[in-house]
Protein backbone atom coordinates (compact mmCIF):
# COMPACT_ATOMS: atom_id res chain seq x y z
CA UNK A 1 0.00 0.00 0.00
CA UNK A 2 1.42 3.53 -1.10
CA UNK A 3 1.59 5.88 1.52
CA UNK A 4 -0.61 9.16 1.17
CA UNK A 5 1.62 12.22 0.04
CA UNK A 6 0.51 15.85 1.55
CA UNK A 7 1.06 18.64 0.23
CA UNK A 8 1.07 22.09 1.46
CA UNK A 9 0.07 24.54 -0.49
CA UNK A 10 0.54 27.94 0.43
CA UNK A 11 0.75 29.96 -3.57
CA UNK A 12 -0.99 28.29 -6.22
CA UNK A 13 1.21 29.47 -9.14
CA UNK A 14 3.96 27.92 -6.82
CA UNK A 15 1.84 24.83 -7.07
CA UNK A 16 1.68 24.65 -10.73
CA UNK A 17 5.56 25.37 -11.37
CA UNK A 18 6.11 22.58 -9.29
CA UNK A 19 4.54 20.52 -11.59
CA UNK A 20 2.51 18.53 -9.19
CA UNK A 21 -0.85 20.19 -10.27
CA UNK A 22 -2.13 17.70 -12.39
CA UNK A 23 -1.34 15.07 -9.85
CA UNK A 24 -2.84 16.68 -6.94
CA UNK A 25 -6.40 17.43 -9.36
CA UNK A 26 -6.05 13.78 -10.36
CA UNK A 27 -6.22 12.70 -6.40
CA UNK A 28 -9.09 15.65 -5.97
CA UNK A 29 -11.16 14.85 -8.78
CA UNK A 30 -14.34 12.60 -8.00
CA UNK A 31 -14.13 9.13 -9.30
CA UNK A 32 -10.59 9.19 -10.01
CA UNK A 33 -7.39 7.06 -8.77
CA UNK A 34 -3.84 8.20 -8.58
CA UNK A 35 -1.47 7.03 -11.08
CA UNK A 36 0.58 3.77 -9.29
CA UNK A 37 -2.29 2.92 -7.25
CA UNK A 38 -4.90 1.25 -9.43
CA UNK A 39 -2.69 -1.92 -9.68
CA UNK A 40 -2.75 -2.02 -5.52
CA UNK A 41 -6.25 -1.45 -4.15
CA UNK A 42 -9.56 -3.25 -4.63
CA UNK A 43 -13.31 -2.56 -4.40
CA UNK A 44 -14.14 -4.67 -1.54
CA UNK A 45 -10.50 -3.48 0.47
CA UNK A 46 -11.49 -1.42 3.39
CA UNK A 47 -9.37 1.91 3.30
CA UNK A 48 -6.56 1.74 5.79
CA UNK A 49 -7.96 4.37 8.52
CA UNK A 50 -6.06 7.44 9.32
CA UNK A 51 -5.95 7.32 13.19
CA UNK A 52 -6.64 3.96 15.20
CA UNK A 53 -9.93 3.07 16.17
CA UNK A 54 -10.88 4.83 19.53
CA UNK A 55 -10.86 2.07 22.23
CA UNK A 56 -14.26 2.11 24.51
CA UNK A 57 -13.52 2.17 27.77
CA UNK A 58 -16.34 2.27 31.00
CA UNK A 59 -16.36 5.33 33.16
CA UNK A 60 -13.81 5.12 36.01
CA UNK A 61 -17.03 5.34 38.58
CA UNK A 62 -18.45 2.27 36.97
CA UNK A 63 -15.95 0.02 37.11
CA UNK A 64 -17.80 -1.32 40.33
CA UNK A 65 -20.87 -1.91 39.05
CA UNK A 66 -20.58 -2.58 35.00
CA UNK A 67 -18.78 -5.72 33.87
CA UNK A 68 -18.30 -5.21 30.85
CA UNK A 69 -17.63 -9.21 29.76
CA UNK A 70 -21.00 -10.12 30.38
CA UNK A 71 -23.57 -7.72 29.24
CA UNK A 72 -23.89 -4.69 26.87
CA UNK A 73 -22.07 -1.71 27.97
CA UNK A 74 -24.80 0.62 27.19
CA UNK A 75 -27.64 -1.14 28.75
CA UNK A 76 -25.44 -1.50 32.10
CA UNK A 77 -24.78 2.33 31.89
CA UNK A 78 -28.44 3.39 31.39
CA UNK A 79 -29.56 0.83 34.38
CA UNK A 80 -27.52 2.43 36.52
CA UNK A 81 -28.02 5.91 35.91
CA UNK A 82 -31.70 4.33 36.73
CA UNK A 83 -31.20 3.40 39.99
CA UNK A 84 -29.36 6.36 41.46
CA UNK A 85 -31.72 8.66 40.34
CA UNK A 86 -34.40 6.08 41.59
CA UNK A 87 -32.62 6.63 44.84
CA UNK A 88 -35.08 9.08 47.39
CA UNK A 89 -34.04 12.03 48.32
CA UNK A 90 -36.47 12.49 51.32
CA UNK A 91 -39.25 11.21 53.16
CA UNK A 92 -41.64 12.03 50.89
CA UNK A 93 -40.23 10.51 47.95
CA UNK A 94 -39.15 7.43 49.90
CA UNK A 95 -42.85 6.84 50.87
CA UNK A 96 -44.26 7.99 47.33
CA UNK A 97 -41.79 5.49 45.40
CA UNK A 98 -42.52 2.23 43.82
CA UNK A 99 -39.97 1.26 46.25
CA UNK A 100 -41.89 2.79 49.14
CA UNK A 101 -42.44 -0.49 50.67
CA UNK A 102 -39.16 -1.56 51.10
CA UNK A 103 -37.87 2.10 52.07
CA UNK A 104 -40.47 2.25 54.62
CA UNK A 105 -39.12 -1.75 56.29
CA UNK A 106 -35.32 0.22 56.01
CA UNK A 107 -36.54 3.12 58.27
CA UNK A 108 -38.29 0.71 60.47
CA UNK A 109 -35.06 -1.24 60.93
CA UNK A 110 -32.43 1.68 61.20
CA UNK A 111 -35.63 2.75 64.07
CA UNK A 112 -35.40 -0.03 66.21
CA UNK A 113 -31.76 -0.16 65.92
CA UNK A 114 -31.90 3.65 67.91
CA UNK A 115 -34.64 2.64 70.00
CA UNK A 116 -32.37 -1.05 71.23
CA UNK A 117 -29.30 1.24 71.60
CA UNK A 118 -31.42 3.68 73.68
CA UNK A 119 -30.07 5.98 71.14
CA UNK A 120 -32.00 9.14 72.40
CA UNK A 121 -34.90 10.53 74.88
CA UNK A 122 -37.48 12.81 74.23
CA UNK A 123 -37.22 15.77 76.58
CA UNK A 124 -38.59 19.20 76.04
CA UNK A 125 -36.36 21.57 74.45
CA UNK A 126 -34.28 23.78 76.43
CA UNK A 127 -35.33 27.90 75.99
CA UNK A 128 -31.71 28.64 75.47
CA UNK A 129 -30.73 25.62 73.16
CA UNK A 130 -31.46 25.45 69.94
CA UNK A 131 -32.13 21.91 68.01
CA UNK A 132 -30.05 20.10 65.11
CA UNK A 133 -31.79 19.21 61.77
CA UNK A 134 -32.11 15.36 60.77
CA UNK A 135 -33.05 14.28 57.27
CA UNK A 136 -33.09 10.44 55.93
CA UNK A 137 -30.03 9.64 53.78
CA UNK A 138 -30.97 6.06 51.60
CA UNK A 139 -28.92 3.76 49.46
CA UNK A 140 -29.00 0.65 47.31
CA UNK A 141 -26.05 -1.98 48.32
CA UNK A 142 -25.54 -4.93 46.32
CA UNK A 143 -25.96 -8.63 48.81
CA UNK A 144 -25.55 -12.00 47.70
CA UNK A 145 -26.47 -13.27 44.14
CA UNK A 146 -27.17 -9.54 43.31
CA UNK A 147 -29.41 -9.53 45.36
CA UNK A 148 -30.50 -5.29 46.48
CA UNK A 149 -30.57 -4.45 49.93
CA UNK A 150 -32.44 -1.32 50.64
CA UNK A 151 -30.42 1.10 53.43
CA UNK A 152 -31.99 4.06 54.95
CA UNK A 153 -29.90 6.09 57.81
CA UNK A 154 -31.15 8.69 60.12
CA UNK A 155 -28.36 11.25 60.17
CA UNK A 156 -28.06 14.63 62.07
CA UNK A 157 -27.00 17.88 60.06
CA UNK A 158 -23.86 18.36 61.91
CA UNK A 159 -23.26 21.47 60.26
CA UNK A 160 -25.21 23.44 62.67
CA UNK A 161 -23.69 21.92 65.46
CA UNK A 162 -22.64 24.95 67.85
CA UNK A 163 -18.46 24.70 69.21
CA UNK A 164 -18.35 23.98 72.60
CA UNK A 165 -21.44 23.99 73.14
CA UNK A 166 -22.75 21.29 70.52
CA UNK A 167 -19.22 19.47 70.89
CA UNK A 168 -15.61 19.44 72.54
CA UNK A 169 -13.28 17.55 70.37
CA UNK A 170 -14.00 16.21 66.73
CA UNK A 171 -10.51 14.07 66.08
CA UNK A 172 -10.96 10.69 65.37
CA UNK A 173 -7.95 8.83 64.10
CA UNK A 174 -8.22 5.84 61.35
CA UNK A 175 -5.65 4.06 59.82
CA UNK A 176 -3.29 5.14 57.13
CA UNK A 177 -3.28 3.29 53.46
CA UNK A 178 0.07 2.94 53.80
CA UNK A 179 -0.31 1.06 56.97
CA UNK A 180 -3.12 -1.28 55.64
CA UNK A 181 -0.60 -2.30 52.44
CA UNK A 182 2.03 -2.84 54.88
CA UNK A 183 -0.05 -5.27 56.92
CA UNK A 184 -1.04 -6.86 53.72
CA UNK A 185 2.62 -7.58 53.21
CA UNK A 186 2.92 -9.45 55.81
CA UNK A 187 0.02 -11.51 56.22
CA UNK A 188 1.58 -12.74 52.56
CA UNK A 189 5.09 -13.14 53.64
CA UNK A 190 3.90 -15.00 57.06
CA UNK A 191 1.07 -16.69 55.16
CA UNK A 192 -2.11 -15.34 57.53
CA UNK A 193 -5.40 -15.25 56.88
CA UNK A 194 -7.11 -11.77 57.09
CA UNK A 195 -10.60 -11.31 57.70
CA UNK A 196 -12.43 -8.45 57.73
CA UNK A 197 -15.78 -7.53 60.21
CA UNK A 198 -18.01 -4.40 60.35
CA UNK A 199 -19.82 -2.96 63.00
CA UNK A 200 -23.17 -2.71 62.69
CA UNK A 201 -24.37 1.42 63.87
CA UNK A 202 -20.91 1.95 65.44
CA UNK A 203 -21.64 5.45 66.66
CA UNK A 204 -24.61 4.32 68.93
CA UNK A 205 -21.68 2.40 71.03
CA UNK A 206 -19.92 5.39 71.90
CA UNK A 207 -20.68 7.39 74.80
CA UNK A 208 -22.00 11.29 74.47
CA UNK A 209 -20.16 13.94 76.05
CA UNK A 210 -22.56 16.90 76.14
CA UNK A 211 -26.49 17.41 75.71
CA UNK A 212 -27.26 17.60 71.90
CA UNK A 213 -30.83 17.98 71.07
CA UNK A 214 -31.73 16.80 67.98
CA UNK A 215 -35.46 16.83 65.95
CA UNK A 216 -37.45 13.68 65.75
CA UNK A 217 -37.39 11.56 62.60
CA UNK A 218 -39.75 12.28 60.09
CA UNK A 219 -42.43 9.62 59.83
CA UNK A 220 -41.64 8.35 63.42
CA UNK A 221 -42.70 11.33 65.69
CA UNK A 222 -43.05 10.63 68.82
CA UNK A 223 -45.80 10.81 72.17
CA UNK A 224 -44.23 12.76 74.96
CA UNK A 225 -45.77 12.16 78.09
CA UNK A 226 -47.55 15.64 77.61
CA UNK A 227 -49.19 14.04 73.92
CA UNK A 228 -47.54 16.74 72.10
CA UNK A 229 -46.08 15.12 69.72
CA UNK A 230 -47.99 12.46 68.23
CA UNK A 231 -47.18 8.27 69.28
CA UNK A 232 -43.58 6.77 69.26
CA UNK A 233 -44.21 5.09 65.56
CA UNK A 234 -46.74 5.60 63.44
CA UNK A 235 -49.81 3.50 64.40
CA UNK A 236 -49.87 0.63 61.53
CA UNK A 237 -52.80 0.93 58.80
CA UNK A 238 -52.85 -2.51 58.08
CA UNK A 239 -51.54 -6.41 59.20
CA UNK A 240 -47.86 -5.68 56.53
CA UNK A 241 -46.81 -2.32 58.59
CA UNK A 242 -47.95 -4.48 62.20
CA UNK A 243 -45.57 -7.63 61.46
CA UNK A 244 -42.90 -5.34 59.17
CA UNK A 245 -42.18 -2.78 61.66
CA UNK A 246 -39.81 -1.64 64.92
CA UNK A 247 -43.20 -2.89 67.62
CA UNK A 248 -43.47 -5.88 65.23
CA UNK A 249 -43.77 -8.52 68.28
CA UNK A 250 -45.96 -6.42 70.53
CA UNK A 251 -48.47 -6.10 67.97
CA UNK A 252 -48.53 -9.48 66.98
CA UNK A 253 -48.74 -10.88 70.23
CA UNK A 254 -51.22 -8.55 70.21
CA UNK A 255 -52.99 -10.17 67.59
CA UNK A 256 -52.71 -13.94 68.83
CA UNK A 257 -54.19 -12.77 72.32
CA UNK A 258 -56.90 -11.39 70.23
CA UNK A 259 -57.57 -14.54 67.60
CA UNK A 260 -57.22 -16.67 71.40
CA UNK A 261 -60.31 -14.64 72.42
CA UNK A 262 -62.25 -15.90 68.78
CA UNK A 263 -61.27 -19.28 69.20
CA UNK A 264 -62.06 -18.84 73.14
CA UNK A 265 -65.56 -17.69 72.40
CA UNK A 266 -66.44 -19.66 69.65
CA UNK A 267 -66.83 -16.96 68.11
CA UNK A 268 -67.58 -18.28 64.20
CA UNK A 269 -67.42 -21.70 62.49
CA UNK A 270 -65.50 -22.46 58.93
CA UNK A 271 -68.07 -23.51 56.36
CA UNK A 272 -68.25 -22.82 52.32
CA UNK A 273 -70.53 -19.96 51.58
CA UNK A 274 -73.90 -20.47 50.24
CA UNK A 275 -74.66 -18.77 46.91
CA UNK A 276 -76.85 -16.62 47.82
CA UNK A 277 -74.61 -14.81 50.04
CA UNK A 278 -71.74 -12.52 50.30
CA UNK A 279 -69.21 -12.68 53.04
CA UNK A 280 -68.81 -9.44 54.46
CA UNK A 281 -65.13 -8.61 54.90
CA UNK A 282 -62.93 -7.47 58.07
CA UNK A 283 -59.76 -5.87 58.76
CA UNK A 284 -57.04 -5.19 62.12
CA UNK A 285 -57.33 -2.27 64.19
CA UNK A 286 -54.14 -0.98 65.78
CA UNK A 287 -54.32 0.93 68.90
CA UNK A 288 -52.23 1.73 71.47
CA UNK A 289 -53.61 2.85 74.72
CA UNK A 290 -52.14 5.18 77.35
CA UNK A 291 -52.73 6.55 80.89
CA UNK A 292 -53.45 9.28 82.52
CA UNK A 293 -49.90 10.50 82.36
CA UNK A 294 -50.41 9.93 78.74
CA UNK A 295 -47.72 6.93 78.65
CA UNK A 296 -48.68 4.22 76.67
CA UNK A 297 -50.15 1.31 79.00
CA UNK A 298 -51.09 -1.23 76.24
CA UNK A 299 -50.92 -2.29 72.31
CA UNK A 300 -54.67 -3.29 71.87
CA UNK A 301 -55.27 -5.03 68.49
CA UNK A 302 -59.07 -5.34 67.32
CA UNK A 303 -60.76 -7.72 64.55
CA UNK A 304 -63.80 -6.17 63.23
CA UNK A 305 -65.92 -6.41 60.25
CA UNK A 306 -66.49 -3.45 57.72
CA UNK A 307 -69.79 -3.26 58.26
CA UNK A 308 -70.74 -0.52 55.97
CA UNK A 309 -71.09 -3.39 53.40
CA UNK A 310 -74.44 -4.16 55.41
CA UNK A 311 -77.80 -3.37 54.10
CA UNK A 312 -80.48 -1.87 56.29
CA UNK A 313 -83.97 -4.57 56.57
CA UNK A 314 -81.55 -7.33 55.20
CA UNK A 315 -78.91 -7.74 57.59
CA UNK A 316 -79.83 -5.57 60.76
CA UNK A 317 -82.67 -3.52 61.12
CA UNK A 318 -82.05 -1.74 64.95
CA UNK A 319 -78.30 0.34 66.17
CA UNK A 320 -78.97 2.49 68.65
CA UNK A 321 -77.29 1.81 71.47
CA UNK A 322 -77.18 4.28 74.43
CA UNK A 323 -74.45 5.41 76.22
CA UNK A 324 -73.97 7.34 79.95
CA UNK A 325 -73.74 10.98 79.92
CA UNK A 326 -70.53 12.81 81.42
CA UNK A 327 -72.85 14.79 83.26
CA UNK A 328 -74.58 11.69 84.91
CA UNK A 329 -70.82 10.38 85.45
CA UNK A 330 -69.96 13.79 87.41
CA UNK A 331 -73.44 13.25 89.28
CA UNK A 332 -72.01 9.74 90.24
CA UNK A 333 -68.69 10.92 90.98
CA UNK A 334 -70.08 13.72 93.41
CA UNK A 335 -71.02 11.67 96.29
CA UNK A 336 -67.81 10.26 96.53
CA UNK A 337 -66.70 12.86 98.27
CA UNK A 338 -68.09 11.86 101.19
CA UNK A 339 -65.06 9.60 103.15
CA UNK A 340 -67.17 6.01 102.98
CA UNK A 341 -68.35 6.36 99.38
CA UNK A 342 -65.62 4.24 97.05
CA UNK A 343 -65.07 4.31 93.56
CA UNK A 344 -63.94 1.03 91.33
CA UNK A 345 -63.69 0.66 87.59
CA UNK A 346 -64.04 -2.78 85.78
CA UNK A 347 -63.69 -3.42 81.89
CA UNK A 348 -65.41 -6.07 79.72
CA UNK A 349 -63.07 -8.16 77.55
CA UNK A 350 -64.70 -8.77 73.90
CA UNK A 351 -68.00 -7.08 74.62
CA UNK A 352 -69.58 -7.22 71.58
CA UNK A 353 -69.14 -11.12 71.56
CA UNK A 354 -71.86 -11.38 74.38
CA UNK A 355 -74.75 -10.17 72.12
CA UNK A 356 -77.10 -12.49 71.21
CA UNK A 357 -77.11 -13.44 67.27
CA UNK A 358 -79.90 -13.57 65.24
CA UNK A 359 -79.76 -15.02 61.16
CA UNK A 360 -76.97 -15.54 59.45
CA UNK A 361 -73.53 -13.58 59.01
CA UNK A 362 -70.85 -14.75 57.06
CA UNK A 363 -67.24 -13.36 57.39
CA UNK A 364 -63.87 -13.89 55.51
CA UNK A 365 -61.38 -15.36 56.77
CA UNK A 366 -58.78 -12.71 59.10
CA UNK A 367 -55.68 -11.83 57.18
CA UNK A 368 -52.60 -13.41 58.33
CA UNK A 369 -54.32 -16.08 60.46
CA UNK A 370 -55.75 -18.06 57.02
CA UNK A 371 -56.53 -21.36 58.36
CA UNK A 372 -54.18 -23.39 55.72
CA UNK A 373 -55.83 -25.80 53.54
CA UNK A 374 -59.01 -23.90 54.38
CA UNK A 375 -58.70 -20.91 52.39
CA UNK A 376 -61.75 -21.34 50.46
CA UNK A 377 -64.04 -21.37 53.08
CA UNK A 378 -65.42 -18.51 54.85
CA UNK A 379 -66.68 -17.81 58.71
CA UNK A 380 -70.39 -18.07 59.98
CA UNK A 381 -70.65 -15.97 62.83
CA UNK A 382 -71.91 -17.91 65.76
CA UNK A 383 -71.34 -14.28 68.07
CA UNK A 384 -71.65 -10.39 67.12
CA UNK A 385 -68.23 -8.61 66.13
CA UNK A 386 -66.95 -5.00 66.13
CA UNK A 387 -67.86 -3.59 63.15
CA UNK A 388 -71.15 -4.94 62.57
CA UNK A 389 -73.92 -2.31 63.01
CA UNK A 390 -76.02 -4.17 65.23
CA UNK A 391 -73.38 -5.24 67.79
CA UNK A 392 -73.64 -2.01 70.27
CA UNK A 393 -77.63 -2.71 70.08
CA UNK A 394 -77.33 -6.34 71.00
CA UNK A 395 -74.56 -5.76 73.69
CA UNK A 396 -75.90 -3.31 75.64
CA UNK A 397 -79.30 -5.37 75.21
CA UNK A 398 -77.62 -8.61 76.85
CA UNK A 399 -75.99 -6.28 79.32
CA UNK A 400 -79.31 -4.39 80.33
CA UNK A 401 -80.98 -7.76 80.98
CA UNK A 402 -78.18 -9.13 83.30
CA UNK A 403 -78.31 -6.42 85.35
CA UNK A 404 -82.11 -6.49 85.94
CA UNK A 405 -81.52 -9.88 86.64
CA UNK A 406 -79.03 -8.52 89.70
CA UNK A 407 -81.68 -6.16 91.08
CA UNK A 408 -80.43 -2.98 89.66
CA UNK A 409 -83.17 -0.70 88.38
CA UNK A 410 -82.82 1.70 85.49
CA UNK A 411 -82.83 5.20 85.73
CA UNK A 412 -85.72 7.14 84.10
CA UNK A 413 -83.00 10.06 83.20
CA UNK A 414 -79.98 8.34 81.69
CA UNK A 415 -80.23 4.52 80.46
CA UNK A 416 -76.89 3.67 81.34
CA UNK A 417 -77.17 4.48 85.37
CA UNK A 418 -78.21 1.75 87.20
CA UNK A 419 -78.73 1.44 91.43
CA UNK A 420 -79.70 -1.18 94.12
CA UNK A 421 -80.31 -0.83 97.33
CA UNK A 422 -79.24 -4.15 99.41
CA UNK A 423 -79.04 -4.71 103.01
CA UNK A 424 -75.00 -4.42 102.75
CA UNK A 425 -75.79 -0.31 101.45
CA UNK A 426 -76.14 1.09 98.09
CA UNK A 427 -74.41 0.37 94.80
CA UNK A 428 -74.39 2.62 91.74
CA UNK A 429 -73.60 1.47 88.37
CA UNK A 430 -72.27 3.56 85.12
CA UNK A 431 -71.84 2.33 81.84
CA UNK A 432 -70.18 3.44 78.86
CA UNK A 433 -70.16 0.61 76.37
CA UNK A 434 -67.60 -2.04 77.73
CA UNK A 435 -66.12 0.73 80.86
CA UNK A 436 -68.34 -0.18 84.25
CA UNK A 437 -67.90 2.63 86.80
CA UNK A 438 -68.99 0.90 90.24
CA UNK A 439 -69.69 3.21 93.13
CA UNK A 440 -70.63 1.84 96.70
CA UNK A 441 -70.20 2.92 100.38
CA UNK A 442 -69.42 -0.90 101.20
CA UNK A 443 -66.76 -2.31 99.88
CA UNK A 444 -68.35 -5.96 100.28
CA UNK A 445 -71.48 -4.85 97.82
CA UNK A 446 -68.78 -3.86 95.80
CA UNK A 447 -66.87 -7.15 95.76
CA UNK A 448 -70.66 -8.67 95.15
CA UNK A 449 -71.49 -7.29 91.82
CA UNK A 450 -67.69 -7.52 90.70
CA UNK A 451 -68.21 -11.57 91.47
CA UNK A 452 -71.88 -11.42 89.65
CA UNK A 453 -70.57 -9.60 86.78
CA UNK A 454 -67.01 -11.70 86.43
CA UNK A 455 -69.38 -15.12 86.46
CA UNK A 456 -71.55 -13.75 83.62
CA UNK A 457 -68.27 -11.84 81.07
CA UNK A 458 -64.46 -12.29 80.67
CA UNK A 459 -63.80 -8.95 82.80
CA UNK A 460 -60.38 -6.94 83.73
CA UNK A 461 -60.31 -5.74 86.85
CA UNK A 462 -58.82 -2.16 87.04
CA UNK A 463 -59.11 -1.15 90.60
CA UNK A 464 -60.04 1.76 92.11
CA UNK A 465 -61.17 4.30 89.56
CA UNK A 466 -58.06 6.19 87.87
CA UNK A 467 -59.05 7.02 84.30
CA UNK A 468 -62.25 6.75 82.98
CA UNK A 469 -62.98 7.96 78.89
CA UNK A 470 -59.56 10.25 79.34
CA UNK A 471 -60.30 11.53 81.99
CA UNK A 472 -57.87 11.27 85.32
CA UNK A 473 -59.91 10.69 88.43
CA UNK A 474 -57.82 11.15 92.13
CA UNK A 475 -60.10 10.42 95.31
CA UNK A 476 -58.89 11.64 98.72
CA UNK A 477 -60.96 11.63 102.03
CA UNK A 478 -63.09 14.35 101.43
CA UNK A 479 -62.30 15.39 98.19
CA UNK A 480 -62.41 13.90 94.03
CA UNK A 481 -60.34 15.91 91.24
CA UNK A 482 -61.04 15.86 87.77
CA UNK A 483 -58.07 16.59 85.46
CA UNK A 484 -57.55 16.46 81.72
CA UNK A 485 -53.79 17.98 81.83
CA UNK A 486 -52.61 15.52 78.77
CA UNK A 487 -55.59 16.84 76.61
CA UNK A 488 -55.34 20.23 77.37
CA UNK A 489 -51.60 20.50 76.84
CA UNK A 490 -52.48 18.87 73.45
CA UNK A 491 -54.34 21.14 72.79
CA UNK A 492 -52.76 24.14 73.64
CA UNK A 493 -49.79 22.26 71.40
CA UNK A 494 -52.19 22.31 68.42
CA UNK A 495 -53.13 25.73 68.15
CA UNK A 496 -49.78 27.92 69.32
CA UNK A 497 -50.54 28.44 72.65
CA UNK A 498 -48.45 26.14 74.19
CA UNK A 499 -45.91 28.89 75.04
CA UNK A 500 -48.33 31.26 75.77
CA UNK A 501 -48.80 33.47 79.13
CA UNK A 502 -51.72 32.99 81.15
CA UNK A 503 -53.83 36.00 82.04
CA UNK A 504 -56.32 36.28 85.05
CA UNK A 505 -59.26 37.30 82.57
CA UNK A 506 -60.43 34.81 79.86
CA UNK A 507 -60.47 37.74 76.80
CA UNK A 508 -58.45 40.52 76.13
CA UNK A 509 -59.99 43.60 78.04
CA UNK A 510 -58.53 46.02 75.95
CA UNK A 511 -59.27 44.28 72.65
CA UNK A 512 -61.12 46.28 69.48
CA UNK A 513 -63.74 44.39 67.82
CA UNK A 514 -64.03 45.67 63.83
CA UNK A 515 -66.49 44.54 61.63
CA UNK A 516 -65.42 42.26 58.82
CA UNK A 517 -64.26 43.90 55.57
CA UNK A 518 -61.83 43.54 53.00
CA UNK A 519 -58.90 44.85 54.50
CA UNK A 520 -59.67 42.56 57.46
CA UNK A 521 -57.84 38.75 57.01
CA UNK A 522 -60.29 36.25 57.87
CA UNK A 523 -59.37 33.25 59.77
CA UNK A 524 -59.38 30.07 59.07
CA UNK A 525 -62.80 28.92 59.66
CA UNK A 526 -62.10 25.51 59.78
CA UNK A 527 -59.78 25.80 62.06
CA UNK A 528 -62.20 28.25 64.72
CA UNK A 529 -64.52 25.54 64.97
CA UNK A 530 -62.05 22.58 65.09
CA UNK A 531 -60.92 24.82 68.25
CA UNK A 532 -64.79 26.28 69.40
CA UNK A 533 -65.45 22.04 69.75
CA UNK A 534 -62.44 21.17 71.35
CA UNK A 535 -63.20 23.66 74.19
CA UNK A 536 -66.58 22.51 74.54
CA UNK A 537 -65.43 19.11 75.02
CA UNK A 538 -63.00 20.26 77.63
CA UNK A 539 -65.95 22.04 79.45
CA UNK A 540 -68.40 19.21 79.78
CA UNK A 541 -65.96 16.82 80.93
CA UNK A 542 -63.32 18.68 83.55
CA UNK A 543 -63.08 23.04 82.74
CA UNK A 544 -67.11 24.22 83.23
CA UNK A 545 -65.48 27.00 84.39
CA UNK A 546 -64.62 27.92 80.54
CA UNK A 547 -68.11 27.72 79.26
CA UNK A 548 -69.32 31.31 79.28
CA UNK A 549 -65.90 31.89 76.93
Amino acid sequence: MIEDEFITVDNPAELKQSGKTDKAEAELKPGTVPEGIQNETHLDEKPTRRFPLREKKLPIYLKDYVDPDECDITNHVVDYCYRVNSIPKSYSEAISSPDSVEWQKAMSDEMAALVDNETFELVAKPKERSVIGGRWVYSVKSGPNDQEIFKARYVAKGHSQVADVDFTETFSPTARLTSVRMLMDIAVQESYIVHQMDVCTAYLHAKIDCNVFVEQPEGFIELDKNGENGDKFDVPANVEEALHGPESKLWKAAMEEEMASMNINNVWSLVECPKNKKPTRCKWIFKRKTGPDGNVCSYKVRLVAQGYAQKFGVVYDETFSPVVRFESVRAVLAPAAKPNLQLHHMDVATAFLNGELSGEIYLTQPEGFVSEGNENLVCRLNKFLYGLKQSPKCWNTALDGHLKQLRFKQSKNDACIYTRVSNKGSCIIAVYVDDIIIASDCLDEINEVKSCLSAKYKMKELGQLSNFLGVSVMQTKNEVFLEQSAYTKALLSRFGMDNANSIATPVDVNADLVTTSDEVEECDKDLYQSAVGSLLYLSTRTRPDIILL
